[in-house]
């Protein structure tokens, strides 16, 4: 189930930040996915395909009411562990391979039938969720 708030994102092997555009009245959630529409801008991430997942929220960035690029979010381009879907999970065999994006907080094993877009790569598996390695140019 998507983060309607803030959440604690567990993280390890920090690469680098990006400073990025927000779409106009978007809303993206600390510790939450974040992807970048056909239009470049940021926006919170959802169970679609074409989107760009590049990273985690710093912190919670409002844009409602707000035009393309009046405000911008700090994302973390990182190693994060998130929810395991639960009719998609991901195992262990996954490791290594391309993993799908339900939602800002959830991790699927594959594209639904493409209908989800990709999140990043498994870089582990285990009883608190999926690591996802997260940035441009991941996948």
């Amino acid at each position: 189930m998507a983060a309607t708030s803030s959440r604690n994102t567990e993280t390890r092997q920090f690469r680098t930040q990006l400073l990025v555009p927000m779409k106009a009245s978007a809303i993206v959630y600390e510790g939450c996915l974040v992807a970048v529409d056909a239009t470049g801008y940021a926006v919170n991430v959802t169970g679609t395909t074409g989107l760009t997942v590049i990273g985690v929220a710093e912190k919670t960035v409002d844009n409602t009411g707000g035009a393309n690029g009046a405000l911008s979010v700090n994302v973390l381009c990182l190693q994060a562990l998130f929810t395991n879907s639960g009719t998609d999970a991901v195992t262990q065999a996954s490791y290594g391979l391309t993993v799908y994006a339900a939602d800002n907080d959830t991790i699927a094993k594959t594209s639904a039938t493409s209908t989800i877009s990709a999140a990043g790569i498994c870089t582990g598996v285990d009883s608190s969720g999926v690591w996802v390695s997260l940035g441009v140019g991941i996948v």
